[in-house]
């Protein structure tokens, strides 16, 4: 009953095939046991049609998660299940093409990791963030999960929080370099997810300096993500994640222009003009749908900036 109440309160509607491997018996068949002399009173909790049993809503499970289930309860299932369905993944691949199974194990781990699901289950606990740090503390060790890019990810996620310092973001650029060096190791993984969340993370990391740019490996990333998102934003599938940490530009411009020299004021003008460039090239339709024209505006603005400091 947890585990169905819990994947439900994430969204997921998992097939009965991998519900048992994750709980070792047929769910929907022990709830059916427990709540068949029930039936007429958990009609707002449970959906019993298509021979199956599940609960009914995720707004719903959700709420019951978080007021009856421990913090810890939930961490340890986190981790359990996203143990399990990491290994049937890899269990999966060295078969051949990742099948439908799994898939479907990708996703499950996606949702159970995901920090910002997490915080919301454990929206009541005080210290939500300190325990799910140590959930991944502890995750880092199953081998299985240590060598998922998403894992890494994630954990950087975490640490980059609005009241993090710079040793704390420096960490998680740490964990974002881990999470590229697994990619490399699982066949036809997309880095799209980690080069936008690794551009959000070089700024913010930046943002929190007040000495020169001094360090070249830094800025040379983020040039490099600045030329891959030119690409990245004619997919329909990665524009909005793109143009979501562009809007972030141009604070980091206004703080850190200054610091840059005139070098680095040239190369960053010419990718962004570039960046604004593929904007304007996109279709009518797709710059209204993924809001467009006040992030072009914006990177224009931060052009100007640049412009102005370059000739000081």
């Amino acid at each position: 009953m947890i585990t169905a109440f819990l994947l439900k309160s994430l969204d997921l509607d998992v097939s009965p095939a991998l519900k048992r491997t994750i709980v070792g018996e047929d769910p929907s068949a022990a709830l059916e046991a427990v709540l068949e002399d029930l039936r007429d009173n958990v009609h707002d909790f449970f959906d019993f049609r298509d021979a199956t049993v599940e609960p009914f809503s995720a707004i719903v499970s959700q709420v019951l998660v978080s007021e009856l289930m421990d913090a810890q309860d939930i961490l340890d299932w986190a981790l359990r299940v996203s143990t399990v369905v990491s290994r049937i993944k890899r269990e999966d691949l060295r078969e051949g093409p990742i099948s439908g199974r799994g898939r479907e194990a990708v996703k499950v781990m996606g949702r159970v990791l995901q920090v910002s699901r997490l915080r919301k289950l454990l929206n009541n606990v005080p210290d939500h963030d300190q325990r799910i740090l140590r959930m991944y503390e502890e995750a880092r060790l199953v081998p299985e999960l240590n060598a998922e890019p998403l894992f890494w990810l994630q954990f950087a996620i975490l640490l980059d929080s609005p009241e993090g310092d710079l040793e704390q973001l420096t960490q998680a650029l740490e964990h974002i370099r881990s999470a590229y060096d697994r990619a490399e190791s699982n066949a036809g993984y997309q880095t799209y997810q980690l080069d936008t969340y690794h551009m959000r993370l070089l700024l913010h990391i930046e943002m929190h300096r007040d000495t020169p740019m001094e360090d070249i490996g830094l800025w040379q990333e983020i040039v490099q993500l600045l030329e891959k998102f030119g690409a990245m934003l004619r997919d329909a599938d990665h524009r909005d994640f793109v143009i979501r940490v562009l809007a972030e530009i141009e604070p980091f411009v206004g703080k850190r222009s200054d610091c840059m020299g005139a070098k680095n004021i040239l190369i960053l003008k010419e990718q962004l003009r570039s960046i604004v460039q593929a904007l304007n090239d996109l279709p009518a339709p797709a710059k209204e749908e993924s809001g467009v024209e006040p992030v072009r505006f914006s990177l224009l603005r931060s052009i100007h900036q640049l412009g102005l400091t370059g000739r000081n």
